[in-house]
């Protein structure tokens, strides 16, 4: 986490710095608020300052207090500013609040003191602005997450705004970092504006800006849709710069969690086949088709193999021999729960050339070698070998090549898959070597 730094500003000074030869109270300058570590979900700072005493020997002092939420004291410190030409730098002990707040530091300045917070005050109490960010998210399909941004910023008592910049991350690795990979592929929020106002905040908070239903910029997969949000904060004025906010996730996992969803082009039919991960009050899923232009109509329903639809998850198949003769066809899966909330799956695309690819295995059977001759034009495959008890002993991805030589076979069945990617199609060869 970058260093969380926050002092006043010059618009501030009026307000915290008494520098006049006259002044009976201490000068507080330099405020900061240091990380000192984080575990997820709470976050130990401490506090330090600039005392200096401007006039005379007589001691004077400060009391600290920290409030996490704005209301309730977690620290007290107590201390005497030194007589030294520009005073001397003061830190607390380490106090821990939650991560998603950010205290409230309320500073008692003494005209007179003992170093135990008692004599005379200087008839205010200084309360060091500072913002806390806050919001949730929307547990629909996609994802949107609510923001607000609070600050206890005052000039010369007024309530004042601030503006700046915030950017959204799902913290993938829940460690309440922005991590490399989180930066390149996870930023749901590109940095954006923001002006607070002072109509509407809430005490202690002088001014407030607040945000709703903002979409996640990126895709997330079902595991993501379920992590905390990050919001990275600027605000120059206030020297806030890259300050992290964790914004909890209460959305539980998705009902279905699909780890796998394919579609082949087997002879006259396209066999649909998919796995899930796991399931939870899952009705079954409602096989979808849609021809070129046309709309998506339901052509089947495959009920959950789970028990009451919940589990670790199971294997499906479904197969369409209803095809056209050229064209493309597209399929998709609605998965329905008990209650009869849905969610679709990814689509799938199987263009139709109006006849088949006809691969030639030659010889077979054989002595151990055999090739593999594929048309032209059949673009990109996949293939793999597979012997009969189904345990794959070879594959080969991307292939362009018109032949494919299978040598070293020992005597036995093998089944060679070829799945064409342009067309969706899938040749299975039974190969048998003597």
């Amino acid at each position: 986490m970058k260093k969380f730094l926050l002092f006043f500003s010059a618009i501030m000074s009026a307000t915290i710095l008494f520098a006049a030869p006259e002044n009976p109270c201490p000068t507080v300058s330099e405020v900061q608020i240091i990380p000192i570590s984080n575990n997820g979900t709470t976050v130990t700072r401490q506090i330090s300052l600039r005392l200096t005493n401007d006039v005379s020997t007589n001691p004077k002092g400060v009391k600290v207090e920290v409030l996490c939420d704005g209301v309730n004291v977690v620290r007290t410190d107590c201390f005497l500013a030194s007589n030294a030409p520009g005073g001397a730098i003061y830190t607390t002990g380490q106090f821990t609040c939650p991560l998603s707040s950010s205290p409230v530091i309320r500073i008692t300045r003494y005209t007179a003191s003992n170093g135990n917070c008692q004599g005379g005050t200087c008839g205010e109490i200084l309360n060091i602005p500072v913002v806390r960010v806050s919001g949730g998210i929307n547990c629909t399909t996609p994802r949107t997450f609510n923001l607000a941004i609070e600050c206890s910023l005052t000039t010369n008592g007024n309530p004042t705004a601030i503006s700046g910049t915030y950017e959204a991350f799902v913290d993938d690795n829940r460690n309440g970092q922005v991590d490399p990979a989180e930066e390149a592929n996870l930023k749901i929020k590109s940095s954006t504006a923001f002006s607070t106002s002072t109509s509407g905040a809430t005490a202690p908070f002088t001014s407030v800006f607040n945000a709703t239903n903002i979409p996640y910029g990126v895709a997330v997969n079902a595991d993501q849709m379920t992590d905390p949000v990050l919001i990275r904060l600027n605000v120059p004025a206030i020297n806030i710069a890259g300050n992290l906010t964790a914004i909890a996730n209460t959305c539980s996992t998705l009902p279905v969690l699909m780890k796998e969803f394919n579609a082949a082009l087997q002879k006259e039919k396209v066999g649909l086949n998919w796995i899930t991960g796991s399931e939870s009050n899952n009705s079954g899923f409602e096989i979808q088709r849609r021809v070129d232009n046309g709309k998506y109509v339901a052509i089947g329903f495959v009920n959950s193999k789970l028990a009451g639809g919940n589990g670790a998850g199971a294997a499906y198949s479904f197969e369409d021999a209803a095809l056209p003769v050229s064209g493309v066809v597209y399929y998709r899966l609605r998965q329905v729960d008990f209650d009869g909330a849905s969610i679709y799956s990814d689509i799938k695309a199987i263009r139709r050339s109006g006849r088949s690819i006809q691969v030639s295995v030659y010889p077979n059977p054989n002595r151990g070698t055999a090739n593999v001759v594929i048309p032209e034009g059949s673009g990109l495959l996949d293939a793999s070998l597979e012997d009969f008890a189904g345990k794959r002993i070879q594959q080969w991805n991307a292939l362009s090549t018109k032949n494919l030589q299978l040598s070293n076979l020992k005597p036995g069945i093998y089944v060679l898959r070829l799945n064409f990617r342009n067309s969706g199609e899938q040749v299975v060869e039974r190969i048998m070597v003597q």
